[in-house]
């Protein structure tokens, strides 16, 4: 092949020699057009044509039209750069020029080609059109649409130039004014496919979907190949929420063009809101092969990831999204997200801080932001970051109602109400909000009817899962607490394949383990620390997992000192704590927490142990495949009401309840007139939580106090909006506003003492006094309770009969009404059962928690004697054996 160039050259090269010049060029044209780049014809050809007169250029030109629209643009642009040197007054050269340096993205030279072809001839449409799209691809859009215009000036009915109008005005977000230039050009090109795409995706950024749809519709009909329109017209279908439609759609631009990365991208978008996670990952992963720096695709895959609980992948996948693109906000965002699902706060802060830094507009991220500086309990900064959310996006109700979170967390409870009205101002039906502002308001005691009430029955049953605590003082109904948790598991809690245990007992000890945020000074502690010293260490190896915040207070200091192993576990993930809890290895896994603050009850879907167990913090069915079984007692949960829990029941002799022997009771003086009551009147009292106050025994309280002259009701001051609301609620019911006496919160030893300042204890209905009931029984202070229907109304009378006081457990609120009268005007009779409280709380099983020990350890056992024999979780009763004492290691904390 060589030869016979050389020799075409050289025969060429002989004509021109000869003066043949005709013969000369058609011969360098004829080697040119097999070998457009070589170098010998191209500078024989220009000297050729330098040495001769200038003829008529129309050979030369069609040539250059030739390469170009053969797509050689390289040579057509070598081609063009000698014709302009030969032929400098004729602008379709410049105008070539122009178009071929575009094609190769030199800008700046096609824009000087451009000019000067306007230069030269400033009526020519086509080079002001040309022009404009060389600015519009340099960002100059002002300048890109003048030109435009100019065009149009020109020859009004130039359609591509109505058309770029409409692009350019797009990028410049004028959206409206951009479809009016589209529909311009369909009204002079009604064929013109392109336009009718784009005039759909600007009326897809109006959120007009419809018409968007109608408007790709008409560009298929057109042009039935075109694969981007498929795939534009699938986000259009996905923004109606056709997503079946949509996944059609783009997988119609993958077959139409199998090489399309975006299509596989959108395709898994789709994919994911289905819930077609594994499926969405596989369409991820073919648009990253395809098109491997596809950061979009990676952030995309990313949540994909997260989506199957894979988190670290997903940390991966938004990382490498990042080095893709070291400005991808929503990358930082999302990444932010998942490093907070790992446990690393710190970590997902300086994230989101990322992702403001890329996109100062980002509200998600300042919302996220908000969320990593709560679970830091960096409380101020939260509500900063969420306010800053909501000047950016006012619409967003999740950042309203995560607003209204983090006041009620401040105790500014009037404010969080109103942030949670926000939030459902813009989604009246959000459950989520609906079931905290109910809370909220149960904790200011508005007990008022409101705009937005609804049927509390189906609330977290139907539709979307709401946190079961939040509505238990709502209604004593355990059937709709139960389906209410059901729902609650299903939706938090995806499923997880059951691990494989390691062999137990291995050196003859039952490795329990206990999980909680609660191992410092909180109510859990002050009922179970003397349970963690009183365990026999010769049978059990007792285990605390802690993954609340640190500290080092003194019930932390004497939960360490009593148990065996203390394992923080905070900065673990659910999967995480589970998989080190196994490599123990635990056999009984004990949740102190339920769906109470701060649960991590998800780590219990990982499995623990083999045997896991609800204890003390939840006062009801967990309602997760996960738990086996609820510890409990005959009163708690009678037989024939087991079908109202999902877990089957561990049943303990007496009460389920522990307690600690230990709690000191301060000797500060019997002093009534220092806290505020009156030296020679009766004091009614309940210290309960403001929340679980109802206006049922309210109006008893009420009427009871109208009843018993000068008496005086003292409640716990939790709040000032409870405590004004309270007083008004009595002053309706004809009491004055004097006779509520309210208490300030106060360390437990003067708390316990304070209760031998009141004469009887009032318990609330739907949610008893639990923790608050044992205090008073323990400072020897009497108590009335009505039984109710679920867990936490008949905790109450669990207590009063394990402490031998049975006769003060009532089955209805007239019951309780008259029993609450007849002590409060019968001294004689309220004396007596003084005195015997006195001495029972010293005898009877509620205080003996060596007893109770024994008990539990021994229901520990039955459970696992059941697994060690492959038998299912059931029912256990434990009987009330014969205690032989002195088995525990018991230590000197807190004694």
């Amino acid at each position: 092949m060589t030869l016979s160039i050389d020799l075409a050259l050289r025969k060429a090269r002989q004509f021109a020699s000869n003066g043949q010049t005709t013969e000369a060029e058609k011969s360098y044209r004829e080697i040119l057009a097999l070998f457009p780049s070589n170098r010998r014809a191209l500078d024989g050809l220009r000297a050729l044509l330098n040495s001769t007169p200038a003829i008529a250029p129309n050979q030369d030109i069609q040539y250059l039209i030739d390469l170009y629209s053969r797509g050689k643009l390289k040579e057509a642009l070598d081609w063009a750069t000698q014709l302009i040197q030969r032929y400098p007054q004729i602008v379709l050269i410049y105008n070539i020029a122009g178009a071929a340096n575009l094609g190769l993205r030199r800008l700046d030279e096609a824009l000087a080609s451009f000019d000067e072809a306007v230069r030269q001839n400033p009526d020519l449409a086509e080079g002001h059109n040309n022009r404009g799209i060389v600015l519009a691809e340099l960002r100059r859009l002002d300048e890109a649409l003048a030109s435009h215009d100019a065009a149009i000036r020109l020859k009004p009915d130039y359609a591509d130039a109505h058309y770029n109008r409409g692009v350019t005005l797009a990028d410049l977000t004028q959206l409206e004014d951009a479809i009016a230039s589209y529909d311009e050009a369909i009204r002079l090109k009604p064929d013109y496919a392109i336009a009718f795409n784009n005039r759909g995706n600007a009326l897809a950024h109006l959120k007009r979907l419809d018409e968007a749809l109608a408007s790709f519709d008409a560009a298929i009909r057109l042009q039935p190949n075109n694969a981007a329109v498929y795939a534009n017209r699938g986000n259009a279908l996905k923004g109606l929420k056709r997503l079946d439609d949509a996944l059609a759609d783009f997988e119609q631009a993958i077959r139409l063009q199998p090489d399309f990365a975006d299509a596989y991208n959108n395709r898994g978008v789709v994919l994911a809101d289905l819930e077609r996670a594994e499926e969405a990952l596989v369409s991820f992963d073919q648009a990253i092969r395809i098109k491997p720096g596809f950061a979009m695709a990676l952030n995309n895959r990313g949540h994909v990831l997260k989506a199957l609980d894979r988190p670290d992948e997903a940390l991966a996948s938004f990382n490498e999204a990042i080095s893709l693109n070291p400005d991808f906000a929503d990358a930082y965002n999302n990444r932010g997200v998942a490093l907070a699902d790992l446990k690393r706060p710190e970590e997902a802060l300086a994230s989101y801080d990322k992702a403001i830094r890329s996109d100062p507009t980002h509200a998600e991220a300042r919302n996220n932001r908000g969320n990593a500086l709560k679970a830091l309990n960096r409380l101020d900064e939260a509500l900063a970051s969420y306010d800053e959310a909501i000047r950016l996006k006012p619409d967003h109700p999740q950042t309203h109602h995560n607003r209204g979170a983090v006041l009620a967390d401040l105790k500014r409870l009037d404010e969080a109400l109103a942030s949670y009205d926000e939030a459902l101002q813009l989604q009246p039906d959000r459950a989520e909000t609906l079931t905290q502002q109910l809370h909220l308001r149960a904790q200011i005691c508005d007990w008022a009817d409101h705009a937005h009430a609804i049927d509390l029955s189906r609330l977290g049953v139907d539709g979307d899962a709401v946190a079961p605590f939040t509505v238990l003082a709502s209604k004593d109904d355990p059937i709709i607490h139960l389906e209410r948790a059901k729902t609650w598991a299903r939706q938090k809690y995806a499923p997880a394949p059951t691990p494989s245990f390691r062999s137990v007992w291995a050196d003859g000890k039952l490795k329990v383990g206990y999980f909680s945020a609660d191992f410092h000074d909180h109510a859990t502690m002050y009922l179970m620390a003397e349970l963690f010293e009183l365990h026999d260490r010769e049978k059990f190896e007792i285990h605390a997992f802690s993954y609340g915040l640190p500290s080092q207070d003194k019930m932390r200091r004497r939960l360490i000192k009593a148990v065996d192993h203390f394992h923080d576990v905070s900065r673990l993930t659910d999967r995480a704590i589970a998989a080190f809890a196994r490599s123990q290895p635990i056999d009984i896994a004990i949740d102190l927490k339920g769906y109470t603050t701060n649960t991590r009850s998800g780590l219990f879907a990982y499995r623990a142990a083999p045997i896991q167990v609800s204890y003390l913090g939840y006062p009801g069915s967990m309602g997760a495949n996960f738990m086996d079984y609820i510890i409990a007692d005959e009163t708690i949960i009678p037989q024939h009401c087991r079908n109202r829990y999902s877990e089957k029941v561990i049943y303990l002799p007496n009460s389920y309840q522990v307690n600690d022997r230990a709690r000191e009771i301060s000797d500060q003086p019997f002093n009534r007139a220092a806290r505020g009551l009156p030296n020679d009147r009766f004091v009614f009292c309940c210290f309960n939580n403001n929340y679980k106050i109802t206006s049922a025994e309210f109006d008893i309280w009420m009427r009871l106090l109208a009843r018993v002259e000068a008496s005086v009701l003292w409640l716990l001051k939790d709040n000032p909006w409870a405590q004004a609301n309270l007083r008004r609620e009595a002053v309706a019911r004809g009491i004055d506003a004097d006779r509520l006496v309210f208490a300030q919160r106060t360390r437990l030893p003067d708390h316990l003492a304070r209760h031998r300042c009141a004469d009887l204890f009032l318990d609330t209905f739907n949610y008893n006094a639990h923790t608050t009931a044992s205090d008073a029984l323990w400072a020897g202070l009497p108590m009335v309770t009505k039984l109710g229907e679920g867990f936490p109304s008949r905790v109450g009378g669990s207590l009063l009969r394990a402490v031998g006081l049975a006769e003060l457990v009532t089955d209805t609120p007239e019951a309780y009404e008259q029993l609450a009268l007849e002590l409060a005007t019968n001294p004689d009779r309220l004396a007596d059962i003084r005195e015997r409280l006195a001495t029972s709380r010293l005898t009877k099983p509620l205080f003996d928690t060596e007893r109770f020990t024994r008990h539990i350890e021994h229901a520990y056992q039955l459970a696992h004697g059941r697994y060690s024999r492959g038998l299912p979780p059931d029912h256990i009763k434990t009987p009330d054996a014969k205690i032989t004492r002195g088995n525990g290691r018991r230590t000197s904390a807190g004694r």
